[in-house]
């Protein structure tokens, strides 16, 4: 009895350490794809790889927590097994589950071709084309609010000394202090 317990603690515990595996790489795997989609332009094959194997470790987290409950419910009543006949082995399909994503994610940087000089210079002028025109509409869009409009003033520089002037001539209109304007 003691034998049979101890395996399926050691099973669970093993289960455990694949569910924190399976959740750092879903982690890494976003770092992964960023990374590559900065060097490479994506084929469909790509994203269908990412996917699945975001799935796959999904999977396998799924799979693991499955498995460490299919134990406690049987070891609740003193039965230690970590599969019996007509079950699915949860734990087996863990580690199977986990196994494929991480080969999934090992091809991403295979799919897809390179990128050349030539694509990212293209992908930024039609960034900044698209840019331009955005504030382009924004302006004109702007220009159309009619209060907005209203409160919009083109700010001319004014000199010096003009404006001393001017705040001279306001103060003697008022009749006001030097320091009170």
């Amino acid at each position: 009895m003691s034998d049979k317990r101890d395996a399926a603690q050691l099973s669970v515990g093993l289960s455990g350490q694949l569910i924190n595996a399976a959740l750092t790489m879903i982690a890494l795997s976003g770092a992964f794809l960023t990374f590559i989609l900065d060097k490479k332009s994506p084929s469909w094959g790509f994203y269908t790889a990412y996917i699945l194997s975001f799935l796959f470790f999904a999977g396998s987290v799924y799979f693991g927590g499955r498995g460490t409950d299919f134990v406690k419910r049987n070891g609740e009543t003193g039965q230690w097994m970590t599969s019996k006949q007509g079950d699915p082995d949860w734990f087996n399909l863990q580690a199977i589950s986990l196994l494929i994503a991480v080969i999934l994610l090992a091809i991403l940087p295979f799919l897809g071709k390179t990128k050349t000089e030539t694509d990212v210079l293209v992908m930024m002028e039609n960034t900044i084309a698209r840019r331009d025109s955005l504030q382009a509409e924004l302006f004109k869009k702007l220009l159309r609010t009619k209060p907005l409009k209203d409160t919009i003033y083109i700010i001319k520089p004014v000199p010096i000394k003009e404006q001393r002037k001017k705040d001279v001539s306001s103060r003697k209109k008022f009749n006001c202090p030097k320091r009170a304007l």
